[in-house]
Order: structure tokens, then sequence, then C-alpha cells
């Protein structure tokens, strides 16, 4: 997986806007999307290629919260369930 540069400003002292590089894995940025979206809660289970994603979800799961299903229809069933409770 390669990563993304992504732009962020950084302040010093004096006042002055600085540019400075952040590097970003792929990961990062399904997570940073999410929060962007407003997601706090996702659905699914680990293994295989995903892997890299659930470490990620980890770091911030303090604000996404995951709820551990079976199989992918489980996940489906339970997002649907969860949106016709809202």
């Amino acid at each position: 997986m390669k990563a993304r540069e992504y732009m962020h400003l950084k302040w010093f002292k004096e006042g002055k806007q600085v540019r400075q590089m952040k590097t970003l894995t792929g990961a990062e940025i399904v997570i940073e999307c999410l929060k962007e979206q407003g997601v706090d809660t996702v659905f699914g289970y680990p293994g295989g290629a995903i892997l890299n994603i659930y470490d990620a979800l980890y770091k911030h799961k303090d604000e996404i919260t995951h709820i551990l299903t079976s199989h992918e229809q489980g996940a489906s069933r339970g997002r649907r369930l969860r949106e016709s409770n809202r």
C-alpha cells in the first residue's frame, strides 16, 4: 500500500505559516474519510486485506465504534437496523 502526501499547516512562534508534509497510509486515509463524513460506527469483521484498516481503526477507537459481525450479511443487516432505529 503506497502512502499519500497530506498537506497541513503548522504555526511557529513567530506567527508565520509554513506548509509541512505529513505522510498517511491508505488505511489512515480511509479512517480520515470516515471521520470527515461523520461516521461513528462501523460493522464488519477483520481478516486478510483489511487488517491494515483495523490497525488504523484501533488508533481511533474513541471516535469510531466497531461492531464485530460473523459475516458480510450480518454487517449489512446491522447497518440497516441501526439506520431504521434513528
